[in-house]
């Protein structure tokens, strides 16, 4: 296939550790981009054939976009062959998503020894536990998300004050929103415009996962709870730019107390507000109570609330709206 542009198995048993190379040999002058469902360790770690894996990935001269969902046990022979990949193609990148299938924690860091610099990188997608202190310069990164394993702990993200300094979307876990919106007059201001919470990133439309189990990074105690989201939208007045776009995933939450969070800090230029609660289904006349008191400005366009259960659809001409969702315009 020696046109190939675009390449796509997220099914692990396409993947064959002769045929890959091959594959990608035959395209490495016109590939830009590539997806891959990676096999399981075991299978990949202890058939003979997979040896020469590492070593016979191709320079591929076009690669833009690199998106690999990792197995829950990554042998040591994977891990050349990604950080040969990545490294080969870190002056081309602009898209790089890195997932793992276990619910367990995992950092990426190990992938990146041999790549110095993403100069023109744009997208980042990458396991919350990533160290990002040890990540390559990226000074173009307009979207990161951190997405949570179940298992995430919780710990807090260590940010150097000059990364991402042009980011505008950032999915995150509700602890680590301070580190990139400090309250320090001495640094550059990220230009962040949409915010999305816990950081899930798993729905196209929303970039948040609204399960069960999204629930587990969200403050368990109301009185805690309460705290915790006054500091989250202290942060977003630090931003370079108004913050415009905002999701985030809470428990038994009383909607009337959104107006008190927002006014202190002057958020007043919301455009889209989706909230996923964990709990009963709110009543809509407090739902409608709730939007008239959130019009304190003129721009909220949407006002999303949804049971954790069910996952947010946008509206359309094609799409349905979950029975369970109530939207408030």
């Amino acid at each position: 296939m020696p046109n190939l542009v675009r390449f796509s198995a997220l099914r692990t048993s396409i993947i064959e550790p002769d045929t890959l190379p091959a594959l990608l040999s035959t395209a490495s002058q016109t590939l830009e981009s590539i997806e891959l469902y990676m096999p399981t360790a075991l299978w990949i770690g202890h058939d003979t054939r997979s040896l020469p894996f590492a070593s016979l990935c191709p320079l591929l001269y076009r690669l833009r976009t690199v998106h690999l969902v990792l197995p829950t046990l990554v042998s040591p022979n994977m891990t050349a062959f990604i950080t040969h990949l990545l490294g080969s193609t870190a002056m081309l990148l602009e898209t790089l998503k890195l997932s793992h299938r276990s619910s367990d924690s995992f950092d990426s860091t190990p992938f990146f020894s041999s790549a110095h610099s993403w100069p023109v990188l744009q997208t980042l997608c990458l396991p919350s536990e990533t160290n990002l202190s040890r990540l390559p310069v990226s000074p173009g990164v307009r979207k990161l998300e951190l997405n949570l394993s179940s298992e995430a702990p919780h710990s807090h993200v260590t940010l150097p004050p000059s990364a991402f300094p042009v980011l505008e979307e950032l999915h995150c876990k509700h602890q680590d929103l301070p580190a990139f919106l400090p309250n320090y007059r001495d640094i550059v201001r990220r230009p962040i415009h949409t915010v999305v919470l816990p950081g899930y990133g798993r729905d196209a439309e929303y970039g948040m996962d609204a399960s069960r189990h999204a629930m587990r990074h969200a403050p368990d105690d109301p009185a805690h709870m309460f705290t915790t989201l006054r500091r989250v939208f202290a942060s977003l007045s630090h931003s370079a730019i108004p913050v415009t776009h905002l999701s985030f995933a809470i428990k038994g939450f009383k909607l009337l107390d959104l107006p008190s969070l927002f006014l202190p800090h002057g958020i007043q230029v919301l455009e889209t507000l989706t909230i996923v609660i964990d709990g009963e289904q709110p009543d809509v006349r407090i739902l409608v109570h709730a939007r008239k008191a959130l019009c304190l400005h003129q721009l909220l366009q949407d006002f999303w609330v949804c049971d954790a259960a069910v996952a947010c659809i946008h509206p359309g001409p094609d799409r349905q709206r979950p029975v369970q969702t109530v939207i408030c315009r």
